[in-house]
């Protein structure tokens, strides 16, 4: 019941913990993923964030998403 108190993307709820994680400086490197399976719809949401400090100075990190068949 509290998903459908609070609903989110698949890509919103990646991010949002990635933001998270990037403002604590003991994390030096994380993947988020998450993988929404749909009951209604022939397919699932997915969502994925790799990021490291190292390679944050390089470049910005970006959310990717793609949908798959069930």
């Amino acid at each position: 019941m509290q998903a459908y108190d609070n609903p989110v993307f698949v890509e919103d709820l990646v991010r949002n913990v990635a933001v998270l994680l990037k403002k604590d400086p003991r994390i030096t490197a994380f993947m988020v993923q998450a993988v929404n399976q749909e009951s209604i719809h022939a397919h699932d949401a997915f969502a994925r964030v790799i990021w490291s400090r190292k390679r944050a100075t390089r470049s910005r990190s970006n959310v990717s998403h793609a949908t798959r068949a069930n």
